[in-house]
C-alpha cells in the first residue's frame, strides 16, 4: 500500500504524540474517502485543535489524546449507521429529503455484522470448492498448513466479529439519541452528544468547551455551537429505543 500524501508530511509539533499516532493510523486506511480525509486533515492542522481542544484538556490526564481522535472520528463516520431510529410517527417530505441528503453525505459505516456476512459467504463457497481446492492448496504462511485449517481459521474470524457485533450493540445502547433524525443539524447533535458521553466517562467531566471546539473542526465551521448549546444538547438527549435497528448490512 502506498502511503498517502498526509502520511508523508510532518504533523504540527503541537499535536500530542498519542493523537499523531492515531491520526496517521486512520489516514493510512485504503478505504478512506476524500471527504473523510478532509476531516482528518482538519483534526491534524486546524489551530482550533491547539487552542480549543488540546489546550483545554486537564493536564493530569495527558496521554488520552489518541482516544479523543478515535472517538471524534467514530462520531463523524458512524452517523448514518448508528443514529437511533426516530420515534416520530409521521414525517413530511422535507424531513425525508433532509435525511436522504444526510445519509448520502455520510455513507454507511462498515460494521462487524457486515464482516460476519462476508465470512459466511466465503466459507460457503470454500466448502463448495473443497473437492478441487483442498488438494491444490499451497499455504503461503506457516500458520495454516491445509485447506481444512484455512477454513477453521476463517471460521474463527467470523466468530470473533460476531462477538464484536454483540459488544457493538451493547455500546449503542449507551449512546444518546439525536434530537431529530431529519434535522440538518442532526449529525452535529449526534457528534456532540457522543463526545460529551466520552469525556464524562473518560475524564469525569463533559468538557463542553472542548466538545464545541471539536465540533467546529469536524464540521469545518467558523465557530462551534458553544458551551451552552453543547450543554443543552447533552441534557436534553433522549434515551435510545430498547430495540436498536441500525441502518446497513
Amino acid at each position: 500500500m502506498q502511503p498517502n500524501s498526509r502520511n508523508d508530511k510532518k504533523l504540527p509539533r503541537w499535536v500530542p504524540k498519542a493523537a499523531q499516532q492515531k491520526l496517521r493510523e486512520l489516514m493510512s486506511s485504503p478505504s478512506l474517502k476524500s471527504n473523510q480525509r478532509l476531516v482528518l486533515d482538519r483534526f491534524a492542522t486546524r489551530t482550533e485543535m491547539k487552542t480549543d481542544v488540546w489546550g483545554k484538556l486537564p493536564r493530569e490526564q495527558a496521554g488520552k489524546e489518541g482516544l479523543i481522535i478515535e472517538w471524534a472520528w467514530y462520531a463523524v463516520v458512524s452517523f448514518s449507521t448508528d443514529l437511533s431510529p426516530s420515534e416520530r410517527k409521521s414525517f413530511t417530505y422535507s424531513d425525508v429529503k433532509n435525511w436522504d441528503l444526510l445519509a448520502r453525505e455520510h455513507p454507511v459505516f462498515t460494521t462487524p455484522r457486515f464482516l460476519v456476512n462476508l465470512v459466511a459467504l466465503m466459507l460457503h463457497y470454500m466448502k463448495d470448492w473443497a473437492a478441487l481446492a483442498s488438494t491444490r492448496f499451497q499455504p503461503v504462511t506457516s500458520g495454516v498448513k491445509s485447506y481444512d485449517e484455512a477454513i477453521d481459521v476463517i471460521t474463527d474470524v467470523g466468530i470473533f466479529f460476531a462477538q464484536l457485533e454483540i459488544e457493538r450493540q451493547k455500546f449503542l445502547q449507551q449512546l444518546p439519541a439525536a434530537g431529530s433524525r431529519y434535522s440538518k443539524k442532526a449529525h452535529r447533535a449526534f457528534f456532540t452528544r457522543v463526545m460529551s458521553q466520552f469525556f464524562t466517562e473518560s475524564y469525569g467531566k463533559p468538557l463542553d468547551a472542548v466538545v464545541s471546539g471539536l465540533e467546529q473542526v469536524a464540521f469545518d465551521l467558523l465557530e462551534g455551537a458553544g458551551e451552552a448549546a453543547v450543554r443543552d444538547r447533552r441534557r436534553t438527549a433522549k434515551k435510545r429505543p430498547k430495540k436498536i435497528r441500525p441502518k446497513g448490512p
